[in-house]
């Protein structure tokens, strides 16, 4: 037997939500230190293809019993692209294209500010009642008294 490979396909809470083992082809690349990334093709009657959602989870598995090894992960992306196309033989293909959980560390997590909150110039701060007070002048002395 050759192996056997097997994608879960999990919404945004981790709940499974399709497994899918007809499939027409699958890359994948898991560089060292680097994003992984998978290209998925089915085909495009399978109504498997219309669960796919933006980040949705895949999780690619495969086993060889004939050389004693079970189910093992060979890859947990993140699903961000998917498309149809026409095939050469004319067959509807849907293509699914995602990035590993790396893919976290690279995005924005912030929110930006609303513009009206950016400012180029913005007001300069007040001053403090105490510099008010030490940078005036001192008082003029009234004529007549004093050294003269």
């Amino acid at each position: 037997m050759a192996v056997v490979w097997q994608l879960k396909l999990k919404n945004h809470s981790g709940a499974l939500v399709a497994l899918i083992d007809d499939f027409v082809g699958l890359e994948i690349k898991e560089p060292v230190n680097g994003v992984g990334e998978y290209a998925l093709q089915m085909k495009g009657d399978d109504p498997d293809c219309a669960l796919f959602g933006l980040d949705y989870q895949v999780e690619a598995w495969w086993r060889d019993l004939d050389a004693g090894i079970a189910w093992r992960r060979e890859i947990e992306a993140f699903h961000r692209d998917g498309y149809w196309s026409v095939a050469a033989d004319g067959k509807l293909v849907f293509s699914s294209v995602g990035v590993g959980y790396v893919d976290l560390l690279r995005r924005t997590t912030s929110k930006p500010m609303p513009d009206r909150q950016r400012r180029s110039n913005p007001a300069p701060p007040r001053r403090s009642s105490k510099s008010m007070w030490t940078n005036r002048p001192a008082p003029a002395r009234a004529a007549g008294r004093g050294r003269g």
